[in-house]
């Protein structure tokens, strides 16, 4: 494919994890530079500024070193045919154990589009040492992390691209191909509208948001990439709280997902301790989260470009479920109990009519049964037997509701 970059951009990569410990994690001081401290300086700054404190107090960011990111051929045969180099760091929610990978690509050369593309469709891949792996499984073998959420991306541009099929495909984080057939070009209406839709508050940029991808258009876009970082933050950090949102939701609805999948029961404890995994990130959903009010208008539009409350709805519709389940099984669990209290009731009973049946029947037959029922002996005997039947009708029932909740008949 014959392409060439009608632009300058720079890209970041966000990759959301969790881990059910706190992790250490250590600066790699070796491979700090000019442009790490400017990352880690101009993020801190703006979330301290432009955020409430006491939610960004909680984040700390490191810078964990220098990678490579592997540039694949457009076939999707896993062949590399380009690396670029990008600046790895973590935001860390510590009281929430929710961790945001950043992949920092400044002044890109390979095809944005088809980087979007493989972040998309999940094909990212790093170096650890000489060997290629995908960023999951080099953030597990290095931290313990895993995967709790959908990776977004910003890709900051000097202009927009010449064809403006090109934008589309940035949009869609799809893989822009400049002699693509008329078949397979890109005709959304969703997109166009997207790309319509620019929702700057200011004249020095253009900003415009789909589902997995920011495009950042900086009419002040310089050689000098401390000062496109210092305006490229300006965006992130916006992105870095909404992404620390949804992973939240996608990590606690994934959880609940996976145990209505399960064929055992569902315990209150369970249930309680999504409700206190959950309400751990309760600061990240209120709506004052930032101090001024362009601010919030961006985050507000791309948080509804991302799906957020979509994703809310549906983790809210999937507890709800899983509490019905909860709730059918005590009801089950309190009939049981109902059932064995009234046949031990009944049993009680029968023993105190059994001296008024013997009478009766002596009655009856004109027969004298030689049982004493003030012997405590007789009492003693009839209690045994009595108690032995039921363990036996307790121990029926309980069996016979094990085999209804596996699935055996009979």
């Amino acid at each position: 494919m014959d392409y060439k970059k009608t632009y300058k951009s720079d890209i970041y990569l966000m990759i959301p994890y969790t881990s059910k410990r706190d992790i250490i994690i250590k600066e790699n001081e070796a491979e700090v530079d000019e442009y790490t401290k400017e990352f880690l300086k101009s993020i801190n700054k703006y979330s301290t500024t432009q955020c409430r404190e006491d939610v960004t107090k909680e984040i700390e960011r490191y810078f964990i070193g220098k990678n490579n990111l592997c540039c694949m051929s457009f076939d999707y045969e896993q062949e590399e045919v380009h690396k670029e180099p990008i600046y790895m760091f973590i935001s860390k929610h510590k009281k929430t154990g929710i961790y945001m990978l950043i992949l920092m690509d400044l002044k890109n050369e390979f095809s944005p589009t088809h980087i979007q593309d493989q972040l998309s469709t999940d094909n990212i891949y790093i170096y650890d040492g000489e060997q290629r792996i995908h960023v999951d499984e080099y953030m597990m073998n290095k931290y313990g992390f895993e995967r709790c959420g959908t990776a977004k991306n910003l890709i900051s541009i000097s202009n927009k691209p010449e064809d403006e099929m090109e934008f589309k495909c940035m949009l869609s984080s799809e893989t822009y191909k400049p002699d693509q057939t008329m078949y397979y070009l890109l005709d959304s209406k969703e997109i166009n509208n997207l790309a319509n839709n620019n929702f700057s508050q200011y004249k020095y940029y253009e900003l415009y948001a789909s589902k997995y991808s920011v495009v950042y258009i900086l009419n002040t876009f310089s050689d000098d990439l401390i000062l496109n970082i210092q305006d490229e933050i300006t965006i992130l950090y916006i992105m870095e709280l909404i992404m620390f949102q949804s992973a939240s939701v996608l990590r606690t609805n994934n959880r609940v997902i996976k145990e209505l999948s399960k064929e055992g029961t569902v315990s209150l404890k369970f249930i309680e301790e999504l409700y206190r995994e959950f309400g751990k990130t309760i600061k990240f959903w209120n709506k004052d989260i930032f101090k001024y009010e362009t601010v919030q208008y961006i985050s507000t539009k791309i948080n509804d470009a991302f799906e957020t409350h979509q994703i809310y709805e549906e983790y809210t519709k999937n507890q709800q479920f899983l509490e019905h389940i909860v709730s059918l099984k005590d009801i089950q669990d309190s009939n049981r109990e109902s059932k064995i209290l009234n046949i031990i009731v009944l049993i009680l009973t029968i023993i105190q009519v059994i001296p008024l049946i013997f009478d009766f029947l002596s009655w009856i037959f004109k027969f004298e049964f030689n049982i004493d029922i003030s012997n405590d002996k007789y009492w003693f005997n009839t209690s045994i037997v009595l108690l032995i039947i039921i363990i036996v009708i307790v121990r029926g029932i309980l069996v016979k509701n094990k085999k209804k909740k596996i699935g055996i008949k009979g």
